[in-house]
C-alpha cells in the first residue's frame, strides 16, 4: 500500500515568512508504524495529534494518540506512536486517499504539567450536563455528566482519557449504540444515554443514533477545558 505524507513545517511561518510543505510517497506494509514512517522520512518529531480535536492540546508534541481503533473495532487507549499502525490509524479516521498530515518542526521543549483523568473528568463533567441542556436531554435528578463519569471512573480498571472519549464520540454523526458499547466496553443502556446527552437521537427507520445539531460546537464547549496544572 502507498501512503502519502504531507508535512507541515509549523515553524517555517515564523522564520522566513513563507509555509513550508514537504511530501513523502511511501510503501507501506501492514506492520509498519507511525514511528516507522516518521523515521523514513526523516521526520522523527512529526505529531498527528491535530486528527482529535478535543485531544489535541493534550497529546500535542508527546508521540502518543488518545486512542486508535483497531481493524477488529476494538480501542487501544493512549497508544504511543511506535504502537500505531499505519493502516490502523488510516481505518480510525476513515481516511480514503491514503494521505496523511503532519506537523514537524516542532520546538523539543518542555511544557506544563498536565491535569490527571479524575481532575479531567471532574471539570467535564458539568459542560456535559449544560451539552445535555441544549439537546434538551435529562436524567432526573442525578445530572448526566456525574452519570457519565461514573461510568468511566470507576475502582476495577484504569480511566480511559475523558477528552478521548469525547473524540470518539464525537468521530461519527451515526452510531450504532451496540457497536460504541462494546468500543467502549459498557453497557449498552448507558451508552445510549452517553449518545443522547451529546445530542444524538434514534432513528427508527435507520436503527441508528443520528446526530441532531452541531458537532462542532459541542467541541468548541468541550475544548474550553484547560488540561494545565498550572498556565
Amino acid at each position: 500500500m502507498e501512503v502519502k505524507v504531507v508535512y507541515y513545517n509549523v515553524l517555517s511561518p515564523y522564520i522566513d515568512g513563507v509555509i513550508k510543505y514537504t511530501e513523502d510517497i511511501l510503501a507501506v506494509t501492514d506492520s509498519m508504524t507511525l514511528k516507522d514512517i516518521f523515521a523514513t522520512s526523516k521526520q522523527s518529531c512529526a505529531d498527528v495529534s491535530k486528527y482529535y480535536k478535543v485531544s489535541e492540546n493534550y497529546y500535542y508534541n508527546n508521540n502518543q494518540l488518545p486512542y486508535i481503533k483497531k481493524i477488529d473495532g476494538e480501542i487501544i487507549w493512549e497508544p504511543s506512536y511506535e504502537d500505531v499502525k499505519v493502516i490502523e490509524f488510516i481505518y480510525t479516521h476513515d481516511i480514503n486517499d491514503n494521505t496523511i498530515y503532519a506537523d514537524t518542526g516542532i520546538p523539543q521543549a518542555g511544557g506544563p504539567d498536565l491535569k490527571v483523568f479524575i481532575d479531567l473528568w471532574n471539570e467535564y463533567y458539568p459542560i456535559i450536563d449544560q451539552i445535555s441542556s441544549l439537546y434538551g436531554f435529562y436524567t432526573g435528578i442525578v445530572g448526566i455528566g456525574l452519570f457519565i463519569k461514573s461510568i468511566f471512573v470507576n475502582k476495577k480498571k484504569k480511566s480511559p482519557p475523558p477528552q478521548g472519549v469525547f473524540d470518539l464520540i464525537l468521530s461519527k454523526n451515526k452510531w450504532n449504540h451496540f457497536e460504541l458499547s462494546v468500543a467502549l466496553e459498557i453497557d449498552v443502556e448507558a451508552t445510549k444515554k452517553l449518545l443522547q446527552a451529546f445530542g444524538y437521537r434514534w432513528d427508527n427507520s435507520k436503527k441508528l443514533y443520528i446526530h441532531q445539531g452541531d458537532i462542532n460546537e459541542i467541541i468548541e464547549k468541550l475544548s474550553k477545558v484547560s488540561f494545565y496544572e498550572h498556565e
